[in-house]
């Protein structure tokens, strides 16, 4: 199974469980939690029934659910979520979100300008998705 169709039935799982995809890098849970990237949702789906592997085509690395706690800790310890009486893990949620728009906004920039819109090291959690068509 090559790497889109592997990705593919991903996404076909995770439709099936209620998630929808927000924008190309950005899913939601039926509850409404935002992932970056299909990868990463299905991976939360899936943590507890088997193991799962590295993203198709990437090294091993630590996604969602450990950057969002890291930035809800961080917004705890500081006390950064206080000014808007919001949730930390909302505000981390919402922080992910924008790190996916912004990482999305970049590469159809690149792409825009005819350049490799592919980061040199993609960042655990980032959102980045592979654009088609360029190499």
């Amino acid at each position: 199974m090559s790497d889109s169709d592997e990705i593919d039935s991903m996404i076909v799982e995770l439709k099936a469980a209620g998630w929808t995809p927000k924008t190309p890098t950005l899913w939601s849970s039926p509850s409404g939690k935002l992932f970056a990237g299909p990868v990463g949702a299905w991976r939360h789906i899936n943590k507890d029934s088997q193991a799962v592997g590295p993203e198709p085509g990437r090294r091993e690395c630590s996604v969602n659910d450990d950057l969002e706690h890291a930035i809800a800790k961080a917004l705890n310890r500081f006390s950064a979520e206080n000014a808007s009486n919001t949730p930390d893990f909302i505000l981390a949620q919402y922080l992910l979100g924008c790190l996916a728009a912004w990482n999305q906004a970049t590469q159809q920039r690149e792409t825009w300008w005819g350049r490799d819109a592919r980061p040199t090291e993609p960042v655990p959690g980032s959102g980045f998705v592979e654009p088609e068509g360029n190499v």
